[in-house]
This record gives C-alpha cells, sequence and structure tokens, in this order.
C-alpha cells in the first residue's frame, strides 16, 4: 500500500498526425512507448543498409526537452544496434523553429544544452 498526500498522474502527451503528405510513411515520434519502440526498430533496419541513400543523416524535428534529448541519444542508440564507426559517422540535425534550441527554457540551461549537443556531435 502506497500512502501519500496527492497524487498525480501524468500520462503524457499524444501527438496529433500531421496533415503533411509523406508524414506518416516517412517519420516516426517517441510520443509512446509503440512510437518510440517503432523508431528503434527503423534504427536496427538502417544500420544494416550502409549504402541507402541517406542513411547517415538523421533529423529531429523540435527542439523541445523530448528533441534535445533524442538528438543526444541518437548516436549512442546507433551505436547499440551497429559499431562506434556507423555512429561517429552519422549526421544528427536537430531542427527547432525558434531561433535557439529549448526556447521554453530561457537563457539560464542555454550554455548547459548547447555544451550537451555539441559534446553530443549535434548539429
Amino acid at each position: 500500500m502506497l500512502v501519500y498526500d496527492r497524487l498525480i498522474l501524468a500520462t503524457g502527451s499524444e501527438l496529433p498526425p500531421l496533415p503533411v503528405p509523406g508524414v506518416a510513411e516517412h517519420t516516426h515520434n517517441i510520443d509512446t512507448y509503440d512510437g518510440a519502440v517503432a523508431l528503434d526498430r527503423h534504427l536496427q533496419q538502417l544500420v544494416k543498409t550502409p549504402d541507402a541513400s541517406g542513411h547517415d543523416t538523421y533529423v529531429i524535428v523540435g527542439g523541445g526537452m523530448t528533441g534535445i534529448e533524442l538528438a543526444a541519444e541518437m548516436r549512442g542508440r546507433i551505436e547499440q544496434h551497429s559499431d562506434a564507426a556507423t555512429a561517429a559517422a552519422a549526421q544528427v540535425i536537430l531542427v527547432e523553429m525558434a531561433d535557439v534550441i529549448g526556447p521554453k527554457f530561457g537563457d539560464n540551461p542555454r550554455s548547459v544544452i548547447d555544451t550537451a549537443l555539441g559534446d553530443a556531435g549535434v548539429e
């Protein structure tokens, strides 16, 4: 039995489908557990096709907390499914509509975010 004063049930968000041709067929999101698993399976398949066009380029759209985390961890996921050389060769690009990554966080954490993304080789 758990004792508590307040219970907060944080079930997460749900990304609405975007009405853009090709999005459903050619993109992944990690808004749900199933979405994250689908992306991971996709990464497993990508590393098996090194000669495919765009094989080494990973574009992450959205520079909020989830996008920052995914971009910073992408090379690790790639390496887990292949090897260090494949991960090092990857071009990881984080796209954000605002002028800066993590615009809702303000200026205070900016240097930490920029350093972490730079250390992870994220453009």
